[in-house]
């Protein structure tokens, strides 16, 4: 081997792996999941304490049948690694070495690592001792270092997504104490410096209910608005539910109104006022469609107004090329089926009112709502829109089915059932 002497090494662990020496990045060739670069990263997280064998051959070689085989499976992997190593061009030195029963990365070179930093941290909180203030610098540090999953490459992996459990535990608990500490002391720009990481760390979390918290704080409602929008709009498309509605419930007064002032409602007029509203049938995510078709059917119950729901569904099937073999070119599929979902959304957006609304409700469907006292049926609005595309679509597009129901309050319903 080449002489390259590091005094330091330092491995990445949570949000990725990389590994480095004296801050030079050693670039480790090959597939993570590959079972002898998984026993390096176990060997590099556990550091001086290293891992036992009996560790090892399980997490390694479980599906290999019998001690023996599993024992070889180990050697093998040992020796697949220690030679990559020596391509990778370390120093002298010893590495993956076995002593009592438990392997090392090594014995001569100390190695550094995000999850041991955080270790360390973690277990001086534990201790009870931190005085307030050194707590909170603690609290800090913890999560400056958490920088996303434990080792995500290996999502799936059982030992991997335990260790990833344990770190991201320890990440949530430091942030809500952290975050409580600052809102003491109406520290409100670092507290949402956090959230922010936090929220993009893991966006499933709710931390955004605290980012909006620290912005109303500060009375940047706009931005506050802003955050709470992407966060449904993500909700729904991951889960189908809005988040933390309790969050924004303490924002409303009694007539359910956001608590602005007077100078900030104007600023808020001011920015709505520069939206485009554009041409044509208003399209919106499917969040907002509800919230519109739930107002509108209010509407509907104190005034006479005429409200229908339709449904467009596109066979799209059938439109991407054919690969080798006769079988259908799939991605040319998918590209050309999106291809004509967007057309088809500027069709409707064209042959309908500006006061009307629609959504793409799944990969090839749409809602429309149609609404006000002088539309005419929902049937003569699904006649016309089904000949103006036949005359625009042509042999190569294709063929649509509508649905339309006329939507009912629930005393109109009353009404129909008793006659």
């Amino acid at each position: 081997m080449k002489e390259r002497p590091y005094s330091t090494y330092y491995a990445r662990l949570l949000g990725g792996f990389s590994f480095s020496g004296d801050g030079q990045e050693i670039p480790i060739k090959g597939n993570l999941r590959s079972k002898y670069l998984q026993m390096l990263v176990m060997l590099l997280k556990a550091g001086k304490e290293g891992v036992s064998k009996e560790s090892l051959m399980v997490r390694i070689a479980a599906d290999t049948d019998g001690r023996e085989k599993m024992m070889n499976n180990l050697r093998q992997q040992i020796f697949v690694l220690r030679r990559t190593m020596k391509g990778l061009g370390f120093p002298e030195g010893q590495y993956i070495v076995s002593v009592k029963g438990r392997y090392y990365f090594s014995r001569d070179q100390d190695v550094v690592t995000d999850t041991g930093q955080i270790d360390q941290l973690y277990r001086e909180l534990r201790s009870g001792r931190p005085a307030k203030e050194e707590r909170t610098e603690i609290l800090r540090e913890i999560c400056r270092i958490y920088s996303g999953e434990f080792l995500p490459a290996l999502s799936g992996e059982e030992w991997a997504a335990v260790e990833g459990a344990y770190y991201q535990n320890i990440f949530f608990e430091s942030m809500k104490e952290l975050c409580g500490l600052l809102k003491e002391q109406k520290e409100y720009d670092e507290m949402l410096e956090l959230c922010s990481k936090a929220s993009q760390l893991h966006p499933y979390d709710e931390w955004q209910a605290l980012e909006i918290d620290c912005l109303m704080a500060k009375n940047r409602y706009m931005d506050a608005l802003k955050v709470y929008e992407k966060a449904t709009e993500v909700f729904y498309e991951e889960f189908g539910v809005s988040p933390f509605e309790s969050v924004m419930a303490k924002y409303r007064s009694s007539q359910g109104q956001l608590l602005y002032t007077s100078g900030v409602l104007s600023e808020i007029k001011g920015e709505m006022l520069k939206q485009d509203t554009g041409k044509g049938a208003y399209y919106c995510n499917y969040p907002s469609f509800l919230d519109v078709y739930r107002l509108m059917a209010r509407l509907k119950e104190r005034q006479d107004l005429k409200l229908s729901l339709i449904i467009c569904t596109l066979n799209t099937g059938g439109q991407g090329g054919r690969g080798k073999g006769g079988e259908m070119d799939a991605a040319t599929d998918a590209a050309k089926a999106a291809d004509v979902m967007e057309e088809f959304q500027q069709f409707i957006s064209e042959n309908l009112r500006c006061s009307d609304v629609f959504t793409r409700y799944s990969p090839n469907q749409f809602l429309i709502l149609l609404f006000g006292s002088d539309e005419p049926s929902g049937e003569k609005v699904v006649a016309r829109l089904q000949r103006r595309w036949r005359m625009l679509r042509g042999d190569g597009k294709p063929w649509t089915d509508f649905a339309v129901e006329e939507i009912e309050t629930p005393e109109e319903k009353e009404a129909v059932v008793n006659g």
